[in-house]
């Protein structure tokens, strides 16, 4: 799978508030018209609240 920026999840979760459990974060993505690999990835995120963008990021890295 090809690396996905942070400025690439910055575009598809922009107005998104946090704190954010992980079916929000999802539904931010595909509501802003992620690509299909971004919104695939989202998917695979563990399921928890996430707090800051930071912290998706983070987890979205983790499954790269």
């Amino acid at each position: 799978m090809p690396r996905i920026g942070a400025d690439q999840i910055a575009h598809a979760l922009v107005g998104m508030t946090y704190p954010a459990p992980r079916w929000q974060v999802v539904a931010w993505a595909d509501y802003n018209g992620a690509s299909f690999q971004l919104r695939e990835a989202v998917r695979g995120l563990p399921e928890k609240i996430y707090v800051s963008f930071a912290e998706v990021v983070a987890a979205m890295r983790g499954l790269q």
